[in-house]
This record gives C-alpha cells, structure tokens and sequence, in this order.
C-alpha cells in the first residue's frame, strides 16, 4: 500500500477492437464497474468511512471541500508519514465504434503531508514527481488519460463475480479481473476505496485489505491544513515551483 501511494484502485489497461463484439463486452463491464466504484466508493461516502489493508496502513475519508472554486473529495491515508489525497471526480468521454462511453475517473488535485516539519502542501503540477520520489505511481483509474484511445484488443482480462471473505470472516460481493500478464484484482463498491486485493503474475500480493468500517479518526486536522507550507523547490528538479498556501475552506 506504501509503495502505490495513491493508488487504492488500479485496473489493467482498458482495451478492445471497433466491431469485437467479446472486446466490446468486457470494455463496457469495466465501465460499469469503474463508475459504481468511483460513485459509491470515493465519492458516495460518509466522512470517518476506512478501510484498514495488510501493511497496517489505513485510509479514512475526509470528505468533501471547495478548494479554490473546485468541490474536492478527501481521503488520509494513515502511515508512517500521514497525507491526504485531495481529488476531483472527472468525467472522461472515449468513443468506440462510433458509440461515446462515459467513463468516472480521479483525478488528485492537492497533497497534505505530515512532516517532522509541519505539514506540507504538494499542488497539482507536483503530484507526478512527488509519488516518483516516493518509489510509487498513480493508477489508472485516477489518470483520465491513461484510457486506451483510439482502442486495441491486444489482450481481453477476465471478469468474474465472487463473494470475497475477509480475515474477519465478514464477506461481501466483488468482482476479480483476471490478466495473464499482470495477475489479478479484486474490487468491490462495497467498501471504502474500492480495492480488495492486488496480486501480481508471480502470485505476490501487492496488498490485501484486512477490514473496513466507519467512524474513523483523522490524524491531520482544520488547523494543520490552514497552516500547510509549499513543497521546497528541488533544484535538482527544474519546473518544481512551488505555489503560495492554499486556503482550506469548507
């Protein structure tokens, strides 16, 4: 979970053929799956909804803000070092085969980073490097763009509806997507953040969610965020500038 920062969600790359119909049909399955999940799973929650994964990191959600005119959605992901991921929810319009599918993606907007210095604030232009420093990535379902266009069909994942149990023995529906090259997910729009289970093709979890719940405690709070500073400027990074505070308001 540390090592995909943001990353709660990541499907394998979307992709069919105009006029397949096999590809077709797995391609609006992943539609519907990835816009029930963004809905119910990072929008459609209440503020203290967790879900605690294997690597004991937890992530709470925070809720929505206006940030400079812009209604965010928040969720502080609980480890070493706290931060909270501030996205928009992002429609996203591909056409295939002469018929437009709507697609719900997110988009991170703003980081807060608890720090032995305070609180660090990491703007939009500064996301990418800032997870590239980190050792981690962002994935699919928060890069719009990464939705395969014009489509292929180099390979078609396979889609399976299951009953996941968790340690707890607590179960809840989901959905497995299967890809010979990258392993499997497990996803669900059940449970806060959607993600259940990564396993790559060598059988290794990538993490695996343990529980889930409401009325989770938030670690960085009004005040620390009022008090955010910019990330420093790397001069080894050109094109990292960082930008004035920005107001938190409610």
């Amino acid at each position: 979970m540390r090592r995909v920062i943001v990353v709660l969600m990541a499907f394998f790359g979307l992709a069919f053929a105009a006029g397949n119909r096999e590809c077709y049909s797995v391609a609006q399955q992943l539609h519907d799956l990835q816009n029930r999940i963004v809905k119910q799973a990072f929008e459609d929650l209440q503020r203290g909804d967790w879900a605690l994964y294997s690597d004991g990191t937890k992530a709470v959600y925070l809720g929505q803000k206006r940030i400079q005119g812009q209604k965010l959605y928040g969720i502080e992901v609980q480890m070493t070092m706290p931060m909270q991921i501030w996205y928009r929810i992002v429609p996203k319009d591909v056409v295939y085969d002469g018929r437009t599918i709507r697609f719900l993606t997110i988009d991170p907007t703003l980081f807060l980073v608890q720090t032995n210095m305070g609180v660090l604030m990491i703007d939009k232009s500064q996301i990418g490097l800032y997870t590239q420093m980190m050792g981690g990535s962002l994935s699919t379902i928060f890069t719009p763009a990464q939705i395969k266009t014009p489509p292929d069909c180099t390979h078609v994942p396979e889609i399976k509806k299951i009953l996941y149990r968790l340690p707890s023995q607590r179960s809840v529906d989901a959905v497995k997507i299967s890809d010979k090259s990258n392993g499997y997910i497990v996803v669900s729009e059940k449970v806060p953040f959607g993600m259940l289970e990564v396993v790559d093709a060598q059988g290794r979890y990538g993490f695996k969610i343990k529980s889930f719940g409401h009325g989770g405690k938030i670690l960085i709070g009004e005040e620390a965020q009022r008090s955010a500073q910019p990330l420093p400027v790397i001069p080894s990074m050109p094109g990292n500038f960082p930008v004035p505070p920005v107001p938190m308001g409610r």
